[in-house]
């Protein structure tokens, strides 16, 4: 079924649209402006966080990311077979807990204290969980990383390259790889978390090189692509739009009279 791993033009052309402006706009202000970088960059607790600030745009991306997922469940949890549904649900509850830790549930807003007993084991003592364990910080990201890697970046390259065959062709997830993939129209989104992946992964620029003042602009922009912040904001970014594309796919898709077809995609 085509429609199952593709969008309306509208919504492609939005996620392209979006997607390039959204990087160079941040591109140019850190080149344009002297303190863009530091604004761009600003942690939750610094003085020089603004709602544009990578940490914001993070959170404000995943907010329409996951209620829109949980919206698609609620609204045709009569007629998706459990398998997507769950599939789906999953990846929202993500969404949810990485919005909620990437703002210690609030209490940046808030400004509640943060209780003695997490105190005691989270390193920045804070109310969140990623602060306490790789396996609840490094790990998962690290997973979802490659996740976009194949399925956000790597597999649409190979649909726009042409090649509209399966992929997975016995098993399980045969059945299902077309609604797993991310829509061609991700490619850009994906790219971007793998090029601010591979920044962050490469070693900073010698001090010789951070010395020269015609590289200052230049050398802002890689320390924007290649923060951890940035990652997070790429990641969060990214999974907007796939959490998004399932409530346009399911609407789009014959108007989800559409049991069979969605189970023999």
């Amino acid at each position: 079924m085509e429609t199952s791993r593709e969008c309306p033009r509208g919504f492609n052309r939005a996620v392209i649209g979006s997607t390039l402006l959204l990087y160079i706009l941040l591109v140019l202000y850190v080149w344009l402006s002297p303190n863009g970088l530091n604004i761009l960059l600003a942690r939750d607790d610094s003085p020089a966080i603004e709602l544009y600030s990578a940490e914001r745009l993070t959170v404000l991306a995943l907010i329409p990311g996951f209620l829109s997922g949980f919206y698609a469940c609620y609204r045709y949890r009569k007629k998706l077979p459990i398998p997507l549904w769950c599939w789906v649900f999953i990846w929202s509850l993500v969404c949810f807990y990485f919005a909620g830790e990437e703002e210690s549930w609030g209490q940046w807003y808030f400004r509640w204290g943060t209780a003695d007993y997490m105190a005691a084991i989270n390193k920045q003592g804070e109310t969140n969980l990623h602060n306490v364990s790789p396996w609840l910080n490094q790990t998962p990201r690290a997973l979802i990383e490659l996740f976009i890697i194949a399925t956000g970046f790597l597999v649409p390259l190979w649909r726009a390259l042409g090649n509209k065959g399966p992929i997975i062709r016995r098993g399980l997830l045969s059945t299902w790889e077309n609604w797993i993939y991310a829509p061609t129209s991700l490619l850009p989104a994906g790219f971007l978390v793998l090029v601010s992946k591979l920044a962050y992964l490469l070693p900073q620029p010698s001090e010789a090189i951070m010395g020269v003042a015609e590289m200052r602009q230049l050398l802002n922009v890689w320390f924007l692509i290649s923060n951890g912040e940035f990652v997070e904001m790429a990641i969060a970014w990214f999974m907007m739009w796939y959490m998004l594309s399932y409530l346009v796919r399911f609407r789009h898709s014959g108007r989800l009279e559409l049991s069979p077809d969605l189970i023999n995609p």
